[in-house]
């Protein structure tokens, strides 16, 4: 079911410290928009269709993630550059 997952915002996200949660979950057309997912542990979720305008994803873990059709737009990436000045991407940036 796409976008089952929506309730997950970034406002939701924001107010949790413990992100490690996020491993492995099917993220499919979420909005993280501003969400501060630093130091996260994303890895094997599923963000195809998510948002990520405007997030923090400073050493965040995005290995064996699916980031198909991701937005990218002011991004933090997880080495610390911003979306904006690699292509709109932080895919060469994790």
């Amino acid at each position: 079911m796409t976008g089952a997952n929506r309730r997950y915002s970034a406002d939701k996200l924001a107010s949790w410290s413990d992100k490690g949660w996020l491993t492995g979950r099917d993220l499919t057309g979420v909005d993280l928009s501003n969400a501060n997912l630093s130091v996260g542990d994303l890895s094997g979720a599923n963000l195809t269709d998510a948002d990520l305008t405007d997030a923090d994803l400073t050493g965040a873990n995005f290995t064996f993630a699916n980031l198909d059709n991701v937005i990218w737009e002011n991004t933090l990436c997880p080495d610390g550059s911003n979306s904006d000045n690699n292509g709109f991407t932080c895919e060469n940036n994790l």
